[in-house]
């Protein structure tokens, strides 16, 4: 991703790179057999997923993990 985007910001070799991250990420959750994950892997993926997303400016800056979507807090509170 970070080559991707330091060569004339190519937007769609880095938006692949994370689909790739992604799909990889994803194989590993699923695997039958797997007793535990490496969850500080999985973490510092997601974060890196929303950092490139914050970047690209589909997120709003947050500390949060992904989207946030519809988590109970004080914005549904309000809307409610």
């Amino acid at each position: 991703v970070h080559s991707c985007l330091c060569n004339n910001f190519d937007t769609p070799s880095a938006m692949e790179a994370i689909f790739a991250l992604v799909s990889s990420t994803n194989k590993y959750i699923n695997q039958p057999d797997k007793k535990g994950f490496r969850v500080m892997l999985l973490k510092s993926i997601a974060l890196y997923i929303t950092r490139i997303l914050q970047v690209f400016g589909l997120l709003v800056d947050s500390d949060s993990i992904g989207f946030g979507g519809g988590g109970g807090g004080q914005e549904d509170a309000v809307e409610k």
